[in-house]
């Protein structure tokens, strides 16, 4: 298998993983409007949104067209996610499930970089 060959495949995997993601934080999002006993979120817990999984899904769907960019939202929204719950609760979410979310950021930032690799070597 070729160097282009592993990008395309990377890619795609980024944009279906991206895919999924999405439309499992939707299903939660969903799940969570319909029950109306819930209480609406503090201003904390909004800051929380917009880092995660605002903030990241957004940046995953902008990757589709600029990795670079998309991938850096992502990433850098799940790092001040991981730094706020760590700031205001003094450890970081447990489990591994925002981070999995998040692995179609790090495969776009790695597509990125191959990409930009292949083509210095060609010239």
């Amino acid at each position: 298998m070729n160097e282009m060959t592993i990008i395309i495949q990377l890619r795609r995997t980024a944009k279906i993983w991206s895919l999924i993601s999405l439309g499992f934080v939707a299903v939660f999002l969903v799940g969570n409007a319909l029950n109306s006993s819930e209480p609406l979120p503090t201003l904390v817990e909004w800051g929380e949104l917009a880092l995660f999984p605002t903030g990241v899904l957004t940046g995953m769907l902008l990757a589709w067209k600029y990795e670079w960019i998309g991938a850096l939202l992502s990433i850098l929204s799940l790092g001040a996610f991981y730094v706020l719950e760590w700031n205001l609760k003094g450890r970081i979410p447990h489990g591994p499930f925002f981070l999995l979310l998040t692995v179609p950021a790090f495969l776009f930032l790695a597509c990125h970089i191959c990409s930009v690799l292949r083509k210095k070597r060609e010239g």
